[in-house]
């Protein structure tokens, strides 16, 4: 019996805590809420290289990113990061190109506000002048120095922001590119 009335006595003096606890909201004001992305997200369409050697020098790589129709918020930057990988893979960032379309079925050219390498993460961001509305699919073209001198899966990450300095980030997922040896036959001379 006194195990009873201690435990409701233990209740009581916990709700009452509780209870008389004030909260304190952490919210912000609507205007001050960083952009994000509503409706249906964009989506990885497509990852490829215009060559899988190791070491080739004329290779592309192609980052396919498709924004529904029923997204309702414009995309503006896009960050690519390597995430796996014997080597680091090195770009010619004068030579970032971004379009509208898909690799095979290119269209019209869209112009690159600024693009940047971050050595210490590996990413590269790609920053657009002006923000690609949906219903639109999205391709970002980086030429590398070359490719890996070995060969091996290396993983991409696709993050993605929306129109907006203060616009959270949304990561789409990796992907990734594999890169195969030549193997050169042997001729006797």
């Amino acid at each position: 019996m006194k195990r009873n009335i201690f435990i409701a006595l233990a209740i009581a003096v916990t709700q009452t805590i509780f209870v008389s606890l004030p909260l304190k909201s952490q919210e912000l004001p609507s205007q001050e809420l960083p952009a994000t992305f509503r409706g249906r997200a964009p989506r990885i369409e497509e990852v490829r290289t215009s060559s899988s050697y190791t070491s080739s020098r004329r290779a592309r790589y192609y980052f396919t990113i498709a924004l529904p129709e029923a997204s309702e918020t414009p995309l503006q930057k896009v960050i690519i990061q390597q995430r796996g990988g014997q080597e680091r893979i090195r770009f010619k960032l004068e030579d970032t190109t971004a379009f509208l379309g898909t690799s095979r079925d290119r269209g019209e050219t869209l112009n690159i506000q600024s693009a940047s390498y971050d050595e210490s993460t590996l990413a590269v961001t790609v920053e657009l002048a002006e923000a690609i509305a949906p219903g639109t699919t999205l391709s970002i073209r980086l030429k590398p120095r070359q490719n890996p001198r070995w060969g091996g899966v290396y993983g991409f990450g696709v993050t993605v922001f929306p129109v907006g300095a203060s616009g959270r980030e949304l990561y789409l997922g990796a992907r990734r590119i594999s890169f195969y040896e030549r193997i050169l036959p042997r001729y006797r001379w």
